[in-house]
């Protein structure tokens, strides 16, 4: 953070995602249309083999139905201890993430008339990620990086930030592993209070999905996935999504995301309702989000809804005051009055630093040193 400037701090939720990853009432949709990949895209060996994927996909589409959120079946999967049908739900609801940010198969029955929500299953990328990061990064002596006074606060599973940064920061003729470039990004200039659908993390090492899959999600990734599920390698290597009844406010992660806002100018929240089910996590994360000094910012189509949902703010006439209401959602709203001049400088080191040595293991090991 430079002298005279505090944070512009980005409050982000499933809708900042919406044209690219589907938000909790599409999930049912959209995984039947991954079911439908798996069954019809492929060779018919690959189909039949694919069927160890389909049958447990089902099952979780079944649950997600009868549950107002895939939270509310994970709860009763915990409370009930089963904890090995929690981690096997949890893997493949970072599969099913990995599929929808990934290129696939062209379709062979391609249907123009279909629904909205499965069009937008095509893109790997929301472009409005792109034309944000075409403004807060640059290349400063050489060096190319993010904003010094940007700051995301995210309760997406997704990896839309890291894949639209990537595309700035990675170079296609460069020839870095994706894996690399994966590690250059400024992962501290981002907090995930979920977790990471993306991640797989064992006591000793990870594994990127994206980087795992090479952006594809081919018959060989595939092939990979079954084998995981059939050998139920996620008992070892553990989705690192985190559900709101499971966090610990005393992690270290709750805390950063608290000094971030403490030290915001402005507070923009994207596509995020504060959903009851996450009440205690943002009541402790936005404690210091005194609205007298830090200007917020609620963008999202449903505006008014969203202002009642934060009545635990304070007095109501004084909040629906001080909260800016944006419902134009076309592009991600960057505050008039933040200062995009003061760009991070060669030598500051936003980066991890911290790595673990690779282990020959057979599995691509993930990003190291997020741990927060």
């Amino acid at each position: 953070m430079t002298k005279n400037n505090k944070y512009l701090t980005f409050y982000l939720g499933a809708g900042a995602s919406y044209n690219a990853v589907p938000i909790v009432s599409e999930f049912s949709e959209r995984l039947e249309y991954f079911i439908k990949y798996l069954q019809s895209n492929h060779s018919q060996k690959m189909r039949e083999r694919n069927q160890t994927l389909v049958k447990p996909l089902k099952v979780l589409k079944d649950e997600i139905e009868k549950h107002s959120t895939f939270d509310v079946y994970a709860k009763k999967l915990f409370l009930q201890k089963r904890i090995e049908e929690l981690e096997k739900f949890k893997f493949l609801i970072s599969v099913f993430l990995t599929f929808e940010q990934v290129r696939k198969k062209q379709e062979r029955d391609a249907d123009k008339k279909k629904q909205e929500s499965i069009k937008r299953a095509h893109n790997n990328l929301d472009i409005r990620y792109d034309s944000l990061f075409a403004l807060l990064i640059n290349e400063i002596d050489g060096e190319i990086n993010l904003d010094q006074n940007v700051r995301f606060i995210s309760w997406n599973y997704d990896i839309q930030l890291e894949l639209s940064m990537l595309n700035f920061y990675r170079n296609e003729e460069s020839q870095n592993s994706l894996q690399d470039d994966f590690d250059k990004l400024p992962h501290n200039s981002i907090i995930k209070l979920n977790g990471d659908g993306n991640i797989l993390k064992s006591e000793e090492d990870e594994i990127n999905l994206y980087v795992e899959s090479n952006n594809s999600f081919d018959d060989g990734f595939i092939v990979t996935l079954i084998e995981w599920l059939s050998s139920k390698k996620y008992l070892e290597y553990k989705s690192q999504i985190k559900f709101a009844w499971e966090l610990d406010l005393e992690n270290s992660i709750y805390q950063k995301a608290t000094k971030i806002v403490s030290n915001s100018n402005y507070i923009v929240a994207i596509g995020y309702s504060f959903p009851n089910f996450n009440r205690s996590i943002d009541q402790y994360v936005l404690k210091d989000l005194y609205l007298n000094y830090i200007k917020a910012y609620i963008q999202d189509p449903n505006t008014n809804q969203i202002s009642q949902n934060l009545e635990w703010l304070g007095n109501n006439d004084f909040v629906s005051e001080k909260l800016n209401l944006k419902d134009q959602v076309s592009e991600f709203y960057i505050p008039p009055s933040f200062n995009m001049n003061e760009h991070i400088k060669s030598g500051l080191n936003l980066t991890n630093s911290k790595s673990r040595p690779r282990k020959p293991s057979g599995l691509k090991i993930m990003r190291k040193g997020y741990d927060i």
